[in-house]
């Protein structure tokens, strides 16, 4: 049986990271991916999606993990069978949808 710790949600407008994009088309990206996404980031075609997508997931942990301190680029989101998780981390469950330029990402972590 699990122990439910923390569960993390954001949202974020599309339309705010592609102004964030557009000013710092190199700066931005190496601030909230890690080493492993800036070079699958490279060969993406939605830029913008792949970018408010990260932030939302990332946001949403970074709730769940509260009052540690963790930053953006040192964490990395893979899919694994489809499915999203957190690099390193297990006990962690990762859901985003994506509609009308609108990310919103869930996170739960756990405790066995």
């Amino acid at each position: 049986m699990h122990k439910l710790l923390k569960h993390g949600v954001d949202i974020i407008a599309m339309e705010r990271i592609e102004r964030l994009y557009t000013k710092q088309p190199v700066k931005f990206p190496q601030r909230i991916l890690s080493t492993q996404e800036q070079a699958e980031f490279m060969h993406t075609k939605d830029k913008c999606r792949y970018l408010a997508t990260r932030w939302a997931i990332k946001e949403a942990i970074f709730k769940t993990m509260w009052p540690e301190r963790v930053e953006f680029k040192d964490l990395t989101i893979e899919k694994r069978n489809s499915k999203p998780y957190l690099k390193n981390y297990q006990d962690c469950a990762i859901s985003w949808s994506h509609d009308a330029g609108i990310v919103m990402a869930s996170c739960i972590m756990w405790s066995s």
